[in-house]
């Protein structure tokens, strides 16, 4: 079914808990809230001076869902960002320097970096034809940060952000383009995370 496909994309790639508000809660708190109200207007056209006490209690009992549903919205975003912080393990320092690294990247294909530049699909792009930056982004309530080399007369390249594309930039001295994001996110770990969750970017360094 067409509405399956989105639905079962966001739970294949929602952390779990935001597809349970999403797709379980938020449903369950509106249905309880319109037929709390369809009750209220079915018994007041009965009686409305016999029918008043309990309309009130119903109103009640929407009130509570209410603030019961707004409360959960700051844990669910917490809990969210707790989870995204245990997926970006950069803290530990890389054991030792290497000659080359390589990451895996788009199509499968292996992208192979050294002092000198990277080994991509038998070419080789040296340093001085490309860019580095860091991207952030928030897709599904999820963290995406990573490290994007865009190079000439080819597609930009994307590899992790982890101790070990950090520790091969200090080792090779790279310049990246928006340093300032990189030491932000390394320095100011969870205030970088809680931004990114929030707007998908630093929105301190703007």
């Amino acid at each position: 079914m067409k509405f399956l496909s989105p639905v079962k994309f966001e739970k294949d790639n929602m952390n779990r808990i935001r597809f349970v508000v999403n797709y379980v809660i938020a449903p369950v708190f509106f249905l309880l809230f319109i037929a709390c109200l369809v009750l209220i207007g079915v018994f007041m056209s009965i009686d409305e001076q016999k029918y008043t006490p309990l309309a009130i209690i119903l109103f009640c009992f929407l009130g509570l869902l209410s603030v019961l549903f707004l409360l959960s919205v700051p844990f669910v975003r917490n809990r969210e960002i707790e989870i995204e912080l245990s997926k970006y393990n950069f803290e530990d320092e890389f054991p030792q320097d290497k000659k080359e690294y390589k990451f895996l990247v788009e199509n499968n294909d292996l992208i192979v970096l050294n002092e000198f530049g990277a080994q991509l699909r038998e070419e080789f792009f040296w340093y001085n034809h490309m860019k580095l930056s860091v991207v952030t982004a928030r897709a599904l309530n999820r963290i995406v940060i990573a490290i994007v080399l865009e190079i000439e007369d080819s597609d930009p390249v994307t590899i992790p952000f982890n101790s070990m594309s950090l520790h091969m930039i200090d080792q090779f001295n790279l310049r990246i383009e928006n340093r300032e994001v990189l030491d932000y996110i390394v320095k100011n770990k969870r205030s970088a995370f809680k931004q990114i969750y929030l707007y998908g970017k630093i929105k301190t360094l703007e």
